[in-house]
């Protein structure tokens, strides 16, 4: 015998999760995006953790 719906039961959303992080989005030329990398290569490490490490020192050394 089938069941009525398929799929799993929707959760309310007072039930969620909220997200633990959020997605910043940077717009760049391509110039300084290339030497970004290539820094970040460098480093041994994707952009997006030199972009967080950087973000961090900065905040950090404004305390």
């Amino acid at each position: 015998m089938a069941r009525g719906v398929a799929g799993r039961k929707k959760i309310a959303p007072e039930n969620k999760a909220k997200p633990i992080s959020k997605i910043v989005y940077v717009r760049l030329e391509n110039e300084l995006y290339d030497k970004l990398e290539n820094i970040a290569e460098s480093e041994n490490q994707t952009i997006s953790q030199y972009l967080k490490q950087m973000i961090i020192n900065k905040i950090e050394s404004t305390k």
